[in-house]
């Protein structure tokens, strides 16, 4: 009976693993419509192998109004799109999908190994269940965006973190971390904003313990990781002051844009509103997971903490830019939260009730849990499937009529 309940864990995790992927799967071909992110995505990749990046960032440039379009500089996340066209044979967003579904269900493994080994077997089948049916997770997963790739880098470089901060002598996984934090540089801005977060708690953690070698290593490789990915992004484009100017370029074309006045644009109370319908049963979870904070000194919780709080303000510090995929960084670390929230619950069922009660009233928390999960999906196949929804703005989650549908 022993062997069993400490073999239980695990066999959740790999249900839940299986689980999520067959959603994933399951809706990859639903995509009636393919957003004008997406399938500048593809095109960009297809030309790059077509004739070079250079001719993509020549012709972004030559035509104005391309610049409220991604630019080409993303070329950490256009190499691998490029890989999946050659090897699918798919030059469509269609592989774009398969490689964010790909990417979708990495991520979920990578938060079932974190909650495994920095919070408790028990807790991570529960982050994966809660990650497997994310609705803002579900419809990136078969979009080809670039969110679900991200997302699972920033999960990865969590867990390297997070084992670094546990070996007592990690150079070569330092290295390895530094090195991936580094490449950030070369994917998306908000990606590189997660990993600079996480380098500086991993080194104000190394501080407090004075392991002042340690925090030398990973700085050193994080930077020149980073003056390398920097390098490598001005010589696809060209120059260093052409990429500069093809970041100002698609700011300002972003920031102008009547998609994102319309769409994108709204009070700090509507994002919060946007971000709790998205996924209430996360959100409200991972609320009580931030209180938990105050009794458990736990270094994952708090980094979740930390990163969650990063990705959805970031939104709110820039105008128009109200939109659930500039926080998809921040789903992961809330599902980890949300975990050791709802473990918490059942722990305090198991030591409140009575013996004759317990088993009915874990019973019952259970059946809540999965319906709750349950109804997870079935709010994204409702909002996002059946709609077909092009995007996570503001608006479109909030389903607020506009009189004008606006081109980017």
């Amino acid at each position: 009976m022993k062997n069993y309940l400490r073999s239980l864990p695990f066999l959740l995790c790999t249900l839940v693993l299986l689980a999520g992927t067959a959603l994933r799967v399951i809706d990859l071909g639903s995509v009636r419509f393919h957003s004008p992110d997406e399938n500048t995505y593809a095109s960009q990749a297809h030309k790059w192998s077509a004739s070079g990046i250079r001719s993509v960032a020549d012709e972004w440039e030559s035509h104005p109004e391309l610049a409220v379009f991604p630019s080409p500089v993303r070329v950490g996340f256009l190499l691998p799109l490029r890989i999946a066209q050659t090897v699918s044979g798919d030059t469509t967003p269609g592989a774009g999908a398969e490689l964010s579904c790909i990417a979708s269900i990495l991520c979920l493994g990578l938060i079932g190994v974190i909650a495994w080994r920095h919070l408790s077997p028990s807790a991570a089948p529960i982050a994966m269940a809660l990650f497997a049916v994310c609705p803002p997770e579900l419809i990136a997963a078969r979009r080809g965006w670039m969110e679900s790739f991200a997302g699972c880098i920033g999960a990865l470089i969590l867990l390297l973190m997070l084992e670094c901060l546990r070996r007592p002598k990690p150079q070569v996984w330092l290295i390895a971390t530094g090195a991936l934090a580094g490449l950030t540089i070369t994917v998306k801005e908000t990606s590189m904003s997660q990993a600079g977060l996480l380098l500086l708690l991993l080194c104000i953690a190394y501080a407090r313990q004075q392991r002042w070698r340690d925090i030398v290593v990973v700085t050193a490789s994080a930077t020149i990781t980073a003056a390398m990915g920097a390098w490598w992004v001005c010589h696809s484009i060209g120059s260093y002051s052409r990429t500069a100017e093809f970041f100002h370029r698609s700011y300002t074309a972003v920031a102008n844009a009547p998609y994102g006045r319309m769409y994108e644009t709204g009070t700090a109370a509507s994002w919060i509103k946007t971000t709790w319908i998205a996924d209430p049963l996360l959100v409200s979870l991972a609320i009580f997971g931030v209180l938990l904070l105050i009794t458990k000194r736990n270094t994952l919780l708090l980094w979740c903490a930390a990163i969650s709080f990063l990705c959805f303000a970031l939104p709110l510090t820039t105008e128009h830019r109200m939109n659930l995929r500039y926080a998809a960084l921040g789903w992961a670390p809330l599902c980890l939260l949300a975990a050791a929230a709802t473990l918490a619950i059942w722990q305090w069922l198991e030591h409140h009730a009575s013996n004759e009660d317990q088993h009915w009233a874990k019973g019952f928390a259970g059946a809540i849990f999965c319906l709750a999960l349950v109804a997870n999906y079935m709010s994204f196949r409702e909002r996002f499937v059946s709609t077909d929804l092009q995007d996570l703005s503001l608006r479109m989650v909030l389903n607020q009529p506009l009189p004008v549908i606006p081109e980017r």
